[in-house]
Parts: C-alpha cells; sequence; structure tokens
C-alpha cells in the first residue's frame, strides 16, 4: 500500500516534468517564484514580498531559469517533502499514522506540487516527531523555528514545547527565530513583515476564507489582487478582532490539552491549526495541507479527536475540488458554495473538539471525586 501511494505521488510529479517542457505555465505561484528569483532588485526592500523569508529563500534557490525549470524544480522540491512528511511521521508516530497521511494527501495532489506548504509541513513536523522521540532536544526547537520562517502558520505548534518541558528545545525555537528574524530585518528592511501580514497591501476578504466566501455567496463583486481573490473591505478593527480572536482560541485549545494529556496531541495540533484557517483574512486552497498530519495523528486519538480527523478528512476532501479551478480567478456559484461549506467544516473541527475536551475535563474530575 505504501508503494502505492508514492508510485502515484511520482506518477504527479513525473506528469508535472512532462508539463514543464511541453505547455505554458501559467501558475501564479510559479510565476511569481520566477519573478523573485530573477529580478536584480532586493525582494522586500525594492519590490513586495508575501513570503516569509525562508520561502524567498528557495523562490531565489530553484527559480532563475524559466519558468519551466522552475515549475519542475518545485515539484521536485515538494514531492521530497511529501516524502519527509511520511518519513517523520513513521519515525515519531508510528506506521499507521504516516501511511494515513499518505492516504489523505491524496485530494490535494492535483496542485499541492505546485506550492511550497509542504516544506513548511515537513520541518514542524519533524520538529514534533523530534519533541516526541527525544524530550527536551534543541533540534525540535530549531526544526519548528526553521517551519515558522517558512511559513507563518507552525507558530500554533509552539506550545507543544511544553509538553516536554523543553528548556533546550525552546532555546533551540528562540535562537533560530532570533537568528533568521534578525537576517531577514538587516537584508530585507523593518517594512518585510508588513508585506507578508499585509499580504503586499493587498485590501479585502479571501473569496476562500470565512468571511469572505460568505460575501461573495452573497453577491459582492470579487477583484483579483495579486495571487488572490477578493471581496469587500477588511478594516484594520476588524483585522485586529480576528487576530485577537484567533490568539484566544488557540491558547485555550493548548491550554485545555495541557491539562488532560501529557504528550503534543494530533487533536490539538489540528484544532490548533483549522482555528487559523478559520481566522484567516486570506485562505488559499494548498494551506488546507497544514492540517494533514496533525489529521491523520488525530484518528489515533479518542473518539472526539477521530471525529475531528473525519472532518478534516472531509475539507481536505472539497479542498481538492475546490484547487481545480484557477486561482485569480472567482470561483462560480457551485464552487463559491462548496467553499462555504468546507469553511463550516473547519468551524465544525474546532468546535467538537472544544466541546468533547470540556466532556474529557468534566468525565476526568468526577472520576478523581469519586476516587478521593
Amino acid at each position: 500500500m505504501v508503494a502505492a501511494l508514492i508510485g502515484l505521488r511520482v506518477v504527479v510529479v513525473a506528469a508535472l516534468l512532462l508539463a514543464s517542457d511541453a505547455a505554458p505555465i501559467d501558475d501564479p505561484i510559479v510565476r511569481r517564484t520566477e519573478i523573485v528569483a530573477t529580478s536584480p532588485a532586493t525582494p522586500y526592500r525594492d519590490f513586495p514580498v508575501a513570503a516569509m523569508p525562508l520561502e524567498t529563500v528557495m523562490m531565489r534557490v530553484i527559480g532563475g531559469d524559466g519558468v519551466g525549470a522552475t515549475s519542475a524544480r518545485l515539484a521536485v522540491l515538494a514531492f521530497v517533502a511529501d516524502l519527509a512528511i511520511a518519513a517523520a511521521m513513521w519515525w515519531g508516530f508510528g506506521r499507521r499514522p504516516a501511511v494515513v497521511y499518505l492516504v489523505l494527501g491524496l485530494p490535494l495532489l492535483g496542485f499541492i506540487y505546485q506550492r511550497f506548504d509542504l516544506v513548511s509541513v515537513a520541518l514542524a513536523v519533524a520538529g514534533v516527531a523530534a519533541l516526541r522521540r527525544r524530550g527536551d532536544g534543541a533540534s525540535g526547537g530549531v526544526s519548528l523555528g526553521l517551519a515558522a520562517l517558512a511559513k507563518l502558520w507552525p507558530i500554533a505548534l509552539i506550545p507543544t514545547i511544553v509538553f516536554v518541558r523543553g528548556r533546550r528545545a525552546l532555546a533551540g525555537l528562540v535562537a533560530t527565530v532570533a537568528l533568521g528574524g534578525g537576517a531577514w530585518y538587516v537584508t530585507a528592511g523593518p517594512r518585510a513583515p508588513e508585506q507578508v501580514l499585509g499580504a503586499r497591501g493587498a485590501v479585502g476578504w479571501s473569496v476562500h476564507g470565512t468571511v469572505g466566501s460568505v460575501l461573495a455567496l452573497a453577491g459582492a463583486q470579487p477583484v483579483t489582487a495579486g495571487t488572490s481573490v477578493r471581496v469587500g473591505f477588511a478594516s484594520t478593527a476588524q483585522l485586529a478582532v480576528l487576530f485577537l480572536s484567533m490568539v484566544a482560541l488557540v491558547a485555550t485549545i493548548w491550554i485545555r490539552a495541557a491539562r488532560t494529556r501529557d504528550e503534543p496531541s494530533g487533536g490539538a495540533a489540528l484544532t490548533a491549526v483549522a482555528a487559523l484557517l478559520v481566522f484567516a483574512p486570506l485562505l488559499a486552497p494548498h494551506y488546507t495541507s497544514w492540517l494533514l498530519p496533525w489529521a491523520a495523528m488525530a484518528y489515533e486519538g479518542d473518539q472526539t479527536e477521530r471525529r475531528c480527523a473525519t472532518l478534516a478528512t472531509l475539507a481536505l476532501v472539497s479542498t481538492g475540488l475546490i484547487g481545480l479551478a484557477p486561482s485569480t480567478e472567482a470561483p462560480n456559484l457551485v464552487m463559491q458554495a462548496l467553499i462555504v461549506a468546507r469553511n463550516a467544516v473547519l468551524i465544525a473541527i474546532v468546535a467538537v473538539w472544544l466541546r468533547g475536551s470540556r466532556a474529557g475535563r468534566s468525565e476526568s474530575a468526577d472520576a478523581m471525586a469519586a476516587a478521593g
């Protein structure tokens, strides 16, 4: 089964390699990568880049020889990262979660190998796996720090260090982020973080996000902004409320997980990442790849976690269909309805886990009272 799952991925990579030579490449991410790689100007300082520094470095490394070559190299990079995730899960959590991960990733193969997201997922999974296998080691923190420098979302996983009381892991994380962030600030300038958080100055809500999808389905006029389609206008106050709500919710998730578990939990990680997606003003189909390893781990958990994993599977399958549409075009009515439904599933993941964790705490308290 593992050989078959890997074989399917080899077929996808081979098709992308053939397409990179035979057909014009119009993927916006690939074209943006080539622009960043070939520009003589300095990224962030001379032109805006909405990517974290490690992703920008990867763009500069794999690009520069034409859009076709960039597409081929990105496909190989994502493929290697995909297999690295499965290997890290096998090493850190066992054979079955690794195989489940390979199964859950099938719906996303139509587009995920032309994105950088799997690299950040691989670094994050390697970090969490190292924490689980080695306890308080610096390598887990360093890997999580590199993941955060590639994409912002792994910040939601940093509380896993608490489960192992990881002083050295925390030191490795802080040192990695400080060194990488310091180098980024020196080379890119003080406005670089603002470009990442502000998506190069784009305004409005993504038609794939929780708010934007409802507005688009209600008839709001979509506008293409860079590599995304947006509707309406997102004010600073609204974005601040979303951000604070997201921080409060993620904190609540990990506080509850710490009270009921003694090691990193697939269900808690899955719920924390789902919460990020729910509150994100920008949500693209490839962002759901962040759910993959934690959903596979959650299938090994209790009934609540398995329910969350089943919901995540539904979200991944629907995203596979959503990702078939061009990312720079406004979705049609049917596709927009599917996006709203997918986002409702993400909300359901958070709600089901929170409800289950509350019930679990109540049962645990009752059992302790009865024992006393």
